[in-house]
């Protein structure tokens, strides 16, 4: 056995690489110097687009078993109550979906877009 490495006889692992998070928090991501602004742009809207999509799926889960209950409480209560059913589960996804709009205003809200907006704004006649 004396050929086998130090570090297979018990010994603790080396410390983890250099530029690894410590514990809790996050890695820090990097961008090359003129795509920054384009990566967060990208991620926040792909975020916001995920995020829908998920409120989408669980509207669609609330009508269904929305639903399936009302086919069980009575006879063709799925019918009856369809409308209800729709109701609530459009308000479940309205209600998950509702962040959206704040995220996609963080993704347009940067230095480029602001300096744009003004050159714009500026391009119309005052009102006095």
């Amino acid at each position: 056995m004396a050929n086998r490495p130090e570090e297979s006889k018990g010994n603790p692992p080396s410390s983890p690489p250099q530029g690894a998070p410590k514990n809790g928090e996050k890695k820090k991501r990097k961008y090359s110097k003129n795509l920054k602004g384009a990566q967060q742009f990208e991620r926040r809207i792909s975020k916001s687009a995920h995020r829908v999509s998920q409120a989408v799926e669980k509207g669609l889960d609330t009508y269904l078993d929305e639903r399936d209950k009302s086919r069980e409480r009575r006879r063709d209560g799925a019918l009856i109550e369809s409308y209800v059913n729709v109701a609530r589960g459009l308000e479940e996804g309205i209600t998950k979906a509702s962040p959206v709009v704040v995220d996609l205003a963080k993704a347009v809200n940067s230095k480029r877009t602001r300096r744009f907006l003004r050159s714009i704004a500026r391009s119309f006649p005052r009102v006095r």
